[in-house]
């Protein structure tokens, strides 16, 4: 269940969305990070939730320090919410 909520909202998902939500949670992103997180949400949403870890290992050498924190930041604040949709 919780999967197809996903696919459904990420099917639909813009590069807007995530900006907003960047702000709203005080990142700043370049023009290259959303990029890059759009990318990796649009097409890798599966990986993202099958393996966490590999994922950001990967975003790591792709955006600056900084959103890189963020985003193991927003990953420990979600996770629980990530594993039940891993076991879904």
């Amino acid at each position: 269940m919780y999967k197809k909520i996903i696919y459904n909202y990420i099917n639909n998902i813009k590069k807007e969305d995530i900006i907003s939500y960047s702000i709203k949670e005080g990142i700043i992103l370049s023009k290259y990070e959303i990029d890059i997180i759009y990318d990796y949400i649009k097409n890798k949403y599966l990986s993202i939730i099958d393996n966490p870890n590999k994922i950001l290992t990967e975003i790591k050498e792709k955006v600056s320090n900084e959103t890189y924190h963020k985003l193991l930041e927003l990953y420990d604040k979600y996770k629980d919410i990530i594993n039940k949709i891993k076991d879904d």
